[in-house]
């Protein structure tokens, strides 16, 4: 359990950091587009608190999910982190672009591209912490 707790404040703290990163780096432009064409619509960046409960949640699945994969290597982590985060992401800017206009298909492209690169980081770091805890 130790571990886990270990691995999931990890992973959180290497999620905060990308976004402390990404807004400024891209994600911001394009949340102010999406604000100023659809205002009643986009609030704009996520409020803290919502950030961090999804920060927390994915922090916490992410860990459980590479400690079931057997994630155990370092090339294992980046793997398994990178096909998490890519397919999920992938699977929520399909869905965001099938029902809203909100988005388009560059920007879905671009976000998944950089949220499986994030995930090997991510499942990099989860892995290093896990095999320090063995």
């Amino acid at each position: 359990m130790k571990k886990l707790l270990l691995t999931a404040l990890a992973v959180g703290v290497t999620n905060m950091a990308f976004f402390a990163l990404g807004g400024p780096l891209y994600y911001n432009a394009a949340v102010e587009a999406q604000k100023s064409s659809f205002p009643d619509a986009v609030k704009g960046y996520p409020e803290a608190s919502f950030a961090l409960i999804m920060i927390v949640a994915l922090s916490v699945l992410f860990a459980l999910a590479l400690e079931h994969f057997k994630a155990d290597s370092l090339r294992k982590g980046i793997q398994y982190g990178a096909s998490i985060m890519g397919g999920l992401f992938l699977v929520m800017n399909m869905q965001m672009l099938g029902m809203y206009n909100l988005i388009d298909l560059n920007f879905a492209i671009t976000d998944t591209i950089i949220s499986a690169v994030m995930g090997g980081i991510m499942g990099a770091v989860a892995v290093t912490v896990m095999r320090r805890m063995a």
